[in-house]
């Protein structure tokens, strides 16, 4: 992979978010969303057509006695456990939609409990939470919402976008696609079914918004529409963009067209009512031009989900707009083309609650430790000087109080070190100052040889690995003392499918599940290799797979990632598809690969990076598209 011509010193890094269900792993599998966010699920069953995403209405957990806060707990660890293997739900929630009767009683003891449980199963889930208060969590007069809000929030109208929305516990969720309007409101003003005057002018203000934007809207409260025989609502609900009509408080669980006494063909009751009584919830699939709607009731002890019933949407919902996300970084004239361009090396790391990297500071003409300073959006130089060598490229690998640095000269091909072999750095962190310092020893050569990437990983016994591409062959090394100072003879290793490579293949390590994974490519077979060992096994076996064999399948674009026993391999064909493979344990221990195509070659993207959110039960690749004239080439602009 050669360095192209420098054609700015400033690097603005644009990515295209690209995903696909985990279900699309199998051989010629497709679907791609241009210039959109696609999301790779990590457990997810077979489905027709992948959601955008999702979210799930529950209510009136009003807990009187233990075997109630029991009920209440299930329903919270079914939202939990969505998106995991086994789960009832089949991808993880986006949302939780809570139209009232949290409490039974509306008393402080209570709102702790209540609080703690959403804490445990939604905030630390990452699952954002929008309520409205029911008759049971406020007092019997209008206005009585101290401990609603003192807990959890305003009893006022609320309203939130699909394209980006934050929970009233503080989680926010970027979902892109917009065309979906929630609006929440208090309906027990008082008395049930009772709306202040105001409340009401604002949500009809709000509905005529969202209506003009085109888009689809569902009011979330907790009364029915025509509950106690009166229809506070009856001037709003006519409004043909109002698709739903989100409640609890009475009846049975629902999923209903129409809603009596009101003239309006799209709108739909959709009940929750409730956790008390059945454990009943409403999941909710939302696809661009509809919402598919399950009514769950665990106490009927289901195994797979009902069949769905379909709501249209008045508007399609829109993709994310293209356009330009993230800052400009600082300029890196002076140092080699694209110094910090390419995976596999990794020059970002998190520490001690800070980002960090190895960048270019073009007023000492040297690569030092930066700090990104976030509520600036600025890199903060450390003082940390790492090398004075603009042709030189690093690999980062931060452990505890440790933070480990890969060093090579970048030459394609490969060049013998000449002086100027392959380091391995070892810093020490300050978590208190922010700094790092050089220990004493450092660095240590690893080898005698120029490459083209330098990669570095650590096992569970403490041992650092090396791998890097030379005179067509893979090579590794080791660390063979505690002090990382002492390594091993490098070796090549030894299959027939790590020599005779082209120049520009590259190699790269991962740590994973007790093992070590040591991948490369092959553009001249079109395959990407592995070879896998147990952390407990002689540092000499290695067991061969292979990853992908398919002649041209295969550039020297390589980027991996690990999750829960598998592997995530991100790659490129020769004519510009991004491609994703996942390793499984198979029999007897030996991987199980399948593979899925992210994008194809006419989306102009390349140099793919695989990442885990472990938050969000997601695998997220990202790759970088075509630039504006003038631009990086590596700068995105997608």
């Amino acid at each position: 992979m050669r360095d192209p011509p420098s054609s700015t010193s400033s690097v603005v890094l644009g990515v295209a978010i690209m995903s696909f269900a985990q279900s699309s792993f199998a051989p010629s599998a497709s679907r791609l969303l241009a210039l959109s966010v696609v999301l790779l699920a990590l457990g997810a069953r077979a489905v027709a057509q992948t959601p955008l995403f999702t979210f799930l209405q529950t209510s009136d957990s009003q807990a009187a006695n233990e075997a109630e806060w029991q009920r209440f707990e299930d329903v919270l660890a079914l939202i939990a456990d969505a998106g995991t293997p086994g789960a009832l739900l089949p991808r993880p929630i986006d949302l939780v939609l809570f139209p009232g009767d949290i409490t039974e009683s509306n008393e402080n003891a209570e709102w702790v409990r209540c609080m703690n449980l959403f804490g445990t199963y939604l905030t630390a889930n990452g699952i954002p939470l929008l309520a409205t208060p029911g008759n049971r969590d406020q007092g019997a007069s209008s206005g009585t919402t101290q401990l609603y809000q003192q807990f959890l929030a305003s009893p006022g109208v609320w309203e939130a976008s699909s394209a980006s929305f934050t929970g009233q516990n503080g989680i926010t969720r970027n979902i892109g696609w917009a065309g979906l309007r929630f609006i929440g409101f208090n309906s027990s003003n008082g008395a049930w079914n009772k709306i202040a005057d105001a409340d009401i002018a604002l949500i009809q203000a709000r509905v005529s918004a969202a209506a003009a934007a085109s888009e689809n809207i569902l009011l979330v409260t907790h009364h029915p529409h025509n509950g106690q025989s009166r229809i506070p609502l009856a001037s709003v609900l006519t409004q043909p963009a109002i698709v739903g009509y989100v409640r609890g408080h009475s009846g049975n669980p629902r999923v209903v067209k129409g809603l009596t006494g009101v003239t309006n063909p799209n709108v739909w009751d959709l009940n929750t009512n409730s956790i008390v009584d059945d454990r009943d919830v409403l999941y909710f699939e939302v696809f661009p031009t509809q919402l598919k709607v399950y009514i769950i009731v665990l106490d009927n002890n289901p195994t797979s989900l009902p069949a769905p019933s379909t709501i249209p949407l008045v508007f399609p919902l829109r993709p994310p707009q293209a356009q330009n996300i993230g800052f400009q970084g600082a300029s890196h004239a002076g140092a080699r083309a694209w110094p910090s361009g390419y995976a596999p090396e990794k020059k970002l790391w998190f520490q001690g609650g800070n980002w960090f990297g190895v960048l270019w500071h073009e007023g000492s003409l040297s690569y030092r430790i930066f700090r990104l300073d976030t509520s600036a959006q600025t890199w903060v130089d450390t003082g940390t000087s790492v090398s004075a060598s603009a042709s030189r490229s690093f690999d980062a690998l931060a452990d505890g109080t440790k933070l480990y640095l890969a060093s090579h000269v970048h030459s394609v091909p490969s060049a013998p070190g000449a002086g100027a072999g392959g380091q391995v750095l070892r810093y020490s962190h300050n978590a208190a100052t922010r700094t790092y310092t050089l220990d004493a020893g450092f660095p240590v050569t690893v080898n005698d040889a120029r490459s083209e990437s330098l990669v570095l990983a650590k096992d569970t016994s403490g041992t650092l690995w090396a791998t890097w591409t030379a005179d067509g062959s893979v090579f590794e090394t080791h660390s063979l003392n505690a002090e990382d100072t002492t390594w091993s003879v490098p070796a090549l290793l030894p299959f027939p499918g790590a020599s005779g490579l082209d120049p520009e293949d590259v190699s790269t390590l991962v740590a994973f599940d007790g093992k070590v994974a040591l991948l490369w490519t092959d553009r001249i077979a079109g395959e990407i290799g592995c070879a896998v060992r147990a952390d407990t096994d002689a540092q000499t076996t290695w067991v061969f797979e292979s990853a992908l064999l398919a002649p041209g399948a295969v550039s020297d674009a390589l980027d991996v990632a690990s999750s829960g026993g598998r592997l995530y391999v991100a790659t490129t064909t020769p004519a510009g598809a991004v491609r994703l493979a996942r390793r499984d344990v198979g029999l007897a221990g030996i991987g199980s690969w399948s593979l899925a195509t992210v994008a194809d070659a006419a989306t102009g993207l390349s140099q793919p990076i695989v990442l885990v959110d472990e938050t969000q039960q997601r695998v997220r690749v990202f790759a970088t598209g075509a630039s504006p004239t003038g631009g990086s080439a590596l700068g995105g602009g997608v």
